[in-house]
């Protein structure tokens, strides 16, 4: 698990990398996760977890997390095809989804098995007049 800020027109973001090795256990991961959230929920008020959880959305220790930090999965396609019918393990969790859109998933042709998840932040910024450049003096 790596968290890092993200700063965007004054609003700070706590960003969680993380991935869950498959003989992992779910218990120990999320109570190391949910340590981790705790500490840094006192400086932040928006967060994104991502990655590969090496779980379905509808895990049951996954759904409790989810349910306890009012968190919000925004992946809803299959994510991992190491199986024909294919799982969803690739999850974009986060207490804001209102400031998302375009969540989806694309082929990169860099994993044997993976999707790439991604999603963009829903952002209004105040467009600047633009600058006049003098290059050289007219004659």
């Amino acid at each position: 698990m790596v968290p890092f800020e993200i700063n965007l027109l004054k609003k700070k973001w706590l960003v969680i990398a993380i991935y869950k090795p498959p003989s992992q256990d779910d218990l120990y991961f999320f109570n190391s996760l949910s340590n981790i959230v705790d500490y840094y929920s006192r400086h932040y008020e928006n967060h994104v977890i991502l990655g590969d959880f090496n779980l379905e959305p509808i895990s049951k220790r996954l759904l409790e997390f989810n349910e306890n930090y009012e968190y919000y999965n925004l992946i809803k396609s299959k994510t991992c095809f190491k199986k024909a019918e294919g799982t969803c393990i690739d999850l974009i969790l986060t207490n804001n989804k209102f400031s998302f859109f375009d969540t989806n998933t694309f082929e990169t042709g860099l994993s044997d098995h993976h999707l790439m998840i991604y999603t963009k932040f829903k952002a209004t910024y105040v467009k600047l007049p633009p600058k006049s450049l003098t290059y050289r003096k007219k004659l």
